[in-house]
């Protein structure tokens, strides 16, 4: 007799409960947002509202979490923040991000699988949102891949 044969109802069921609980648990760490890091560091007269934004009484902080070599991610990012907050060049300054799991790279998963962009199909999209999922679990900080500004303009 095979060996699938000789499987108890009760492995059956504590396997189960095991998979489906570890399932349970991925899906909870993927959708949960990863804490602020500005939010541990803050001094009296300083407020954040996420992880890329520091306010006090003086002036804006804008953080970058991608390395800039000659690209402009920093330039660009500032731009793209000023515009929404309606505030002008020099109203404000730029520094870049710590190491931190709030800064996972969330265009990566668009370039990590081998499809097209634009193929918005049911494996691509499964696919994708599956990488996304591990690259936010380690908290991937990735600069790369032609992925900063479209990372940044989420």
């Amino acid at each position: 007799m095979s060996r699938i044969a000789t499987i108890a109802r009760r492995s059956f069921l504590l396997g189960t409960a095991a998979v489906a609980g570890g399932l349970a648990f991925g899906v909870y760490a993927v959708r949960r947002d990863p804490e602020n890091p500005l939010s541990a560091t803050l001094k009296d007269g300083e407020a954040t509202f996420n992880p890329w934004v520091l306010i006090d009484s003086e002036k804006v902080t804008f953080i970058t979490p991608h390395a800039d070599i000659g690209q402009g991610v920093v330039s660009a990012q500032a731009a793209l923040i000023a515009e929404e907050l309606d505030i002008e060049f020099g109203q404000f300054e730029t520094r870049f991000g710590a190491p931190s799991a709030a800064y996972w790279n969330t265009a990566l998963s668009e370039e990590a699988v081998p499809f097209k962009a634009t193929d918005d199909s049911l494996q691509p999209e499964l696919m994708r949102d599956a990488i996304g999922g591990v690259i936010k679990l380690l908290g991937m900080q990735i600069t790369g891949g032609s992925t900063s500004m479209p990372d940044i303009f989420v």
